[in-house]
């Protein structure tokens, strides 16, 4: 990755888990960044309950595959994006999307494709979220 494409990433630490980071880094020569990346790559956590907006009824959290849509071209490209954690209400049988992540996914999936189109290779009819959130193997 080319230094004018960087963006940094602030983390608050106490003084201690500054050392720890640096201690850490150094033990497994690796840079904190590639530490940061591995942890987060290596976080698992239960997907928290949701409320449906609608029917203020729980719902329950599925990652069936679902259709994403981009627009390519003057034309929607359709991308199956598989393995994406969401709230899905049983009772209004919709989908439950925050905002917030959706636009992170959109941004994710805008990467996905600007690098396929930079390398010439062909746009994605299938993502899995589980290897799309991977951040070790970045290039």
């Amino acid at each position: 990755m080319n230094s004018e494409n960087q963006k940094y990433l602030v983390a608050s630490l106490n003084e201690r888990n500054k050392v720890i980071a640096k201690l850490k880094s150094n033990i497994f020569s690796i840079k904190i960044d590639e530490l940061v990346k591995k942890a987060i790559d290596a976080f698992e956590a239960e997907i928290p309950a949701v409320t449906c907006h609608r029917c203020n009824k729980q719902a329950v959290i599925t990652s069936k595959s679902m259709d994403y849509p981009i627009p390519f071209n003057e034309e929607c490209h359709n991308i199956v994006l598989h393995n994406f954690p969401r709230g899905y209400c049983k009772y209004c049988e919709k989908d439950i999307l925050e905002l917030r992540t959706m636009a992170a996914l959109e941004e994710l999936i805008k990467f996905e494709v600007l690098y396929n189109l930079k390398y010439e290779k062909e746009l994605p009819k299938e993502l899995d979220f589980k290897k799309l959130i991977v951040m070790s193997s970045e290039e």
